[in-house]
């Protein structure tokens, strides 16, 4: 049984690689790949761990991973590197995995290719990483405690609000392409369909258990996308927390940049490699040490003005995504309970998955009950808006699902 990490030498790829190298079990089970010779036997020679490389244009693709049993793809960006890989593991019976949290991506695999998948017989579980995982396994877990939920809102913020992490080249070089392409601008789940909205269409105030109250403003793609697929909760919102003078000059200069990008020849290109050649490949290890993040979730009955709240706090998000890939991998190559198919990482692992994560701490859900009328008014589409449910009287309730441990 053998485990691939392709596209090992990017940021991300590199610290997953790292761990695995460094695990008892997994050490001897897995094998470095990428597109680039050079840099992946680089690697594969400091961690002592055997390797291979290819293109994914490459039509011996079949070749490779015709022995392997679970890819773990970290190669973006996914809308280019997500259909060559996951077709050659249907042709090979290949479970797949990945860290994507580009739409496009999770629309090939969840919409697209399920039927094939699932024909295959493999497992595929897309957006292993923090914006996935941490939101997803939040909103099951309330849903769980409020099956009857119509509306879910998500946010997430540092736990020390001042804190923040350079952002990784990758995902700066992500953001540019969706630019580019005007894919993956912000979505929300409308009466049970996925739209595009507009950027900070709706903010609220959020109250996180240690980043305090603050302000926020809906953005967000794959999260809004994934916890969708999870609770099938008709009405969802990803926020960020954000000041109103830098939202505006967020959409102003988005609006600008993104113009530039689709109208101006090569500059799309331009940019790309102007990134490649200025930006670091991402934080430091000392950058992300002891940096934590609040995810908050609250989930709403419209018709019988019921609402829980309830909270995690999660390590830092390149750290938490490498911990979370990890124990994907060892779950598919453990668990042979998991059917074929395309799922999401509550669906797969359970929506305590999230607790598996070193440094995970989960705070006591609240159950609010009060009226109709004022469960209406918690959101709204023009400015920021609260919920008076924290004026009534609370119940508490654990976070974990009955009869866990």
């Amino acid at each position: 049984m053998t485990v691939m990490i392709y596209g090992c030498t990017g940021y991300m790829g590199t610290m997953v690689s790292e761990a695995m190298a460094q695990h008892p079990q997994l050490s001897q089970l897995c094998v470095l790949s990428g597109r680039s010779t050079t840099k992946v036997r680089n690697l594969a020679t400091r961690l002592s761990l055997p390797w291979c490389s290819f293109k994914l244009s490459d039509s011996l693709i079949d070749h490779y991973l015709k022995d392997i049993k679970v890819v773990l793809n970290m190669a973006g960006p996914y809308i280019e590197t997500t259909e060559p890989l996951i077709m050659s593991c249907i042709r090979t019976h290949t479970d797949y995995l990945d860290i994507s949290k580009e739409q496009q991506s999770l629309q090939l695999l969840f919409q697209s290719l399920s039927a094939q998948i699932q024909s295959a017989n493999i497992i595929a579980i897309p957006g292993l990483g923090f914006d996935s995982v941490a939101t997803d396994c939040l909103a099951a877990l309330l849903r769980h405690h409020l099956p009857t939920a119509t509306h879910l809102n998500l946010s997430f913020a540092f736990s020390n609000i001042a804190d923040g992490i350079p952002v990784s080249r990758g995902i700066w070089k992500t953001n540019v392409r969706n630019m580019f392409s005007a894919a993956d601008m912000n979505l929300a789940c409308v009466e049970g369909a996925i739209q595009e909205v507009p950027l900070f269409y709706k903010s609220r105030t959020v109250t996180f258990p240690n980043a305090g109250k603050a302000l926020v403003a809906t953005a967000g793609g794959a999260n809004c996308y994934i916890a969708s697929r999870s609770t099938h909760i008709e009405n969802i919102d990803t926020f960020i927390p954000i000041d109103v003078n830098i939202m505006r000059l967020i959409l102003f200069l988005w609006r600008v940049f993104a113009f530039l990008l689709r109208w101006i020849p090569l500059m799309h290109w331009f940019i790309l490699h102007v990134m490649d050649y200025s930006l670091t490949k991402g934080p430091t290890e000392y950058q992300r040490k002891g940096k934590r993040i609040d995810v908050w979730g609250e989930v709403r009955d419209a018709q019988q003005g019921k609402v829980i709240r309830g909270s995690i706090q999660v390590m830092e998000a390149y750290g938490f995504a490498q911990q979370a890939a990890i124990q994907g991998v060892l779950r598919i190559i453990s668990d042979r309970h998991i059917s074929p198919g395309v799922w999401t990482p509550s669906q797969a692992f359970g929506p305590e998955f999230v607790l598996s994560i070193p440094g995970t701490v989960a705070y006591t859900f609240v159950k609010f009950e009060h009226n109709q009328q004022t469960a209406k008014s918690s959101v709204s589409s023009t400015a920021s808006a609260t919920t008076t449910a924290s004026k009534l009287a609370a119940q508490s309730i654990p976070p974990l699902l009955h009869g866990s441990h």
